[in-house]
């Protein structure tokens, strides 16, 4: 299996998203986009993703788990998640980029993927 990291954006304090892709022998590439989520207050529980069409994205929880807690600042909490996507569907946003919203049982996050960071990553991966 190889595997393709794109770079880190940091869209927010914390917060971290990456293109990534992997392909097996034989088979075609899969495409994903990894998105960190870090925040306090209450578990979000993440579990749908939308585009700013409208487009549901297929998504997979990576990880969730409690980052520190403390009497008088409460609980930070991550979850990692990864948006299930298409070399075509990333060809269809290189020219614009890209804005997408997580959302979950107690809360939403919206990110952006510049243009010019998907072209890259694109130029960098097979087909």
């Amino acid at each position: 299996m190889t595997w393709y990291n794109g770079a880190d954006i940091f869209d927010q304090a914390y917060d971290t998203v990456f293109l990534r892709a992997w392909k097996n022998d034989g088979a075609p590439s899969r495409y994903q986009i990894y998105v960190a989520d870090y925040y306090g207050g209450e578990w979000r529980f993440y579990e749908s993703a939308y585009d700013s069409n409208g487009t549901r994205i297929d998504t997979t929880l990576i990880d969730r788990k409690v980052i520190s807690c403390g009497s008088y600042t409460g609980c930070t909490y991550a979850e990692h998640m990864g948006l299930n996507v298409t070399r075509d569907y990333l060809e269809r946003h290189a020219a614009t980029g890209m804005t997408f919203q997580i959302s979950g049982r107690a809360g939403k996050e919206i990110f952006y993927i510049p243009d010019f960071h998907i072209q890259g990553f694109l130029a960098s991966t097979p087909k």
